[in-house]
C-alpha cells in the first residue's frame, strides 16, 4: 500500500492511499464467498452460486462495496499507525477509483488532536496558603460538631425559641403591576432559627410564635433594570406546623466516641484531635488550591486551537448531565425547569460553551504535558489507587481488583485518574510555590473530624473524576 499526505491544515490531515489490486482482489473473493453463503437464488444451493450470477442479481457495485468494507479497517489502522495519528473523530473516506483488477485509490481525511504549544511551568508561580490553627477555630469546630450530633425533641406548650427548628408550610406572593396574582403552590420547609444563613426577617417573625399560628414576612424584591419601575414586594405567608428543639451533647466521652470512633479519654485529647483534623483538612485544601492554580496558569500560558468538534461534544455532555440532574431532582425537563425559574436559555447556553472550551483546553494541555513529561503509571501506583477506592466504598481490595479486571472501561477510568494525579503532582513540582501564612477566621470539621476521613481526603478527592482524566 502506498500513501502520502496531500494536505495538512491545523488539525485536518488528508492522505491519498493506493491499495494494490492484489489486496482488493483478495477482499473481493472474501466478499463473494460470504455473499454466496447468504444468497438465496432459485436453482442454486447456498454457497454454490456462480460469481456471474451473483453480479447479475446483486450488481457489481454492491459486491465492490462489500469488498471495500472489508478492506477499510485494516487500511485505516495502517495509516493511523504509520503517521502516528491521534483521532478525535471518525475518518472520512472519498473513493476515487474502485474497479476490479485495478488499485483502489482513495483520499482519507483525518481530524486529529490539535498540537499544543505548552507554556514553561518553570516560569509560573502559585500560592500555597499555610493556615494557622487558632484556638478560636478549634472552639468553633467543636460547636459545629455539637450541632451536628444534636438531638431533636418536639416542642410542646411553648413558643419558638432562638435555638429551635420550625417546620412551616408557606406560599409566596409578588406584589407588582406585572405579577398582581403571582401565587405559588404551598411548600414545606424547615427553618433553623439558630442558623447564620436565615434571614433576620424570618427569624424575627417566627420567634415567640406557637404551632398553628401564621406569620407574614414581606421582603423588597431587588430592582436592577429600571430605577423608575414601581417597587415590588415578595410576601411569604408561613404556617407553623410543628417545632423541635436542639439538645446539644455535652463535651464528654459520648461526644468523643461519636466523633472519632476511638478511645479519647480527656477533653484535652479531644481538642487536640479536633486541631489535628482541622490542620489535615486545611493542608489538603491548600494543596488542592495550589494544584488548581498551577493547572489554570499552565493553560493560560499555553496556546492551542481547539476544534469545534471537541467543544460541541463537551457541550452535549454538560447538557446531558444537566438534564439528568434536573430530571432526578424536579421531575421536569431541562427547558421546563429553566423557563419556570426564569433562566435566560441562550445566555445559559453561552456559559455552557465557555465551560466546555475550558474543560477541553485543560484536557488537551494536561495530556500534552503528560506526554512531554513521559508520565507513566506503574503497577504499584494502580494498586494504591485500587486500595484507596476499596477503602472509600468499604469493600475488600481483592474484590475491587477482580471487578476492575472484568470491566475494562472502569479499569481505564481508574488508570486515567492515577495518571491525572501524577501529572498534576509533576506540574506542582515544576512551578514555583510561594508559601503565604494565612489565618482563617472560621473553620469547620463537621464532616472531616473523623480521623480516617481527614487522612484519606485527598485520596478520595472526586476532582480526579473530572474531564481531564484522559491526561
Amino acid at each position: 500500500m502506498r500513501s502520502e499526505i496531500v494536505s495538512q491544515e491545523k488539525n485536518i490531515v488528508k492522505i491519498k492511499v493506493e491499495v494494490p489490486e492484489g489486496e482488493f482482489r483478495e477482499s473481493m473473493e472474501k466478499a463473494i464467498s460470504e455473499l454466496r453463503q447468504k444468497a438465496e437464488i432459485k436453482g442454486f444451493r447456498k454457497g454454490k452460486v456462480p460469481k456471474n450470477i451473483l453480479e447479475m442479481r446483486l450488481g457489481k457495485d454492491t459486491i465492490r462495496s462489500e469488498a471495500l468494507e472489508k478492506l477499510l479497517p485494516k487500511t485505516l489502522d495502517t495509516l493511523i499507525e504509520e503517521y502516528e495519528l491521534e483521532l478525535i473523530d471518525t475518518p472520512k473516506v472519498d473513493i476515487e477509483t474502485l474497479e476490479e483488477d485495478k488499485p483502489v485509490v482513495m483520499t482519507v481525511t483525518f481530524e486529529t488532536r490539535p498540537e499544543v504549544e505548552l507554556g514553561d511551568p518553570a516560569t509560573l508561580e502559585v500560592e500555597k496558603r499555610i493556615v494557622e490553627i487558632t484556638g478560636g477555630m478549634v472552639e468553633e469546630a467543636i460547636d459545629q460538631l455539637r450541632e451536628t450530633f444534636a438531638e431533636r425533641k418536639p416542642v410542646e406548650g411553648r413558643p419558638a425559641g432562638p435555638q429551635d427548628i420550625v417546620h412551616v408550610q408557606y406560599t409566596v406572593e409578588v406584589d407588582s403591576e406585572e405579577e398582581a396574582d403571582g401565587k405559588q403552590e404551598s411548600v414545606k420547609a424547615d427553618i433553623d432559627l439558630s442558623a447564620d444563613n436565615v434571614r433576620e426577617e424570618f427569624r424575627e417573625a417566627l420567634l415567640g410564635k406557637n404551632v398553628g399560628e401564621t406569620v407574614v414576612v414581606e421582603i423588597p424584591k431587588e430592582i436592577t433594570e429600571d430605577a423608575e419601575k414601581p417597587s415590588e414586594t415578595v410576601r411569604f405567608k408561613l404556617e407553623i406546623l410543628s417545632m423541635e428543639e436542639k439538645r446539644l451533647p455535652e463535651i464528654g466521652p459520648e461526644l468523643y466516641s461519636r466523633v472519632f470512633g476511638e478511645d479519647v479519654n480527656t477533653e484535652e485529647e479531644f481538642r487536640e484531635k479536633v486541631r489535628e483534623a482541622l490542620k489535615s483538612r486545611f493542608e489538603a485544601e491548600s494543596f488542592e488550591g495550589c494544584r488548581q492554580e498551577a493547572i489554570s496558569k499552565l493553560c493560560d500560558a499555553s496556546n492551542v486551537e481547539i476544534p469545534d468538534k471537541l467543544i460541541e461534544r463537551q457541550v452535549e455532555e454538560i447538557k446531558r448531565e444537566e438534564e439528568q440532574r434536573i430530571q432526578q431532582q424536579t421531575g421536569k425537563s431541562r427547558e421546563e425547569y429553566f423557563n419556570e425559574i426564569g433562566i435566560d436559555i441562550p445566555e445559559h447556553e453561552n456559559e455552557i460553551r465557555k465551560r466546555a472550551e475550558n474543560i477541553v483546553k485543560r484536557s488537551l494541555v494536561l495530556q500534552s504535558y503528560a506526554e512531554r513529561e513521559k508520565i507513566q503509571v506503574a503497577q504499584k501506583d494502580l494498586m494504591e489507587e485500587i486500595k484507596a477506592l476499596a477503602q472509600s466504598i468499604g469493600a475488600e481490595t481483592g474484590k475491587v481488583q477482580q471487578f476492575l479486571a472484568s470491566d475494562r472501561e472502569r479499569l481505564e477510568e481508574v488508570f486515567g485518574r492515577v495518571r491525572y494525579k501524577k501529572t498534576i503532582d509533576r506540574l506542582v513540582e515544576s512551578v514555583k510555590v510561594n508559601e503565604k501564612p494565612f489565618v482563617k477566621e472560621t473553620g469547620t470539621v463537621a464532616e472531616e473530624a473523623n480521623t480516617e476521613d481527614a487522612n484519606n481526603k485527598d485520596a478520595n478527592n472526586k476532582d480526579a473524576n473530572n474531564k481531564e482524566d484522559d491526561a
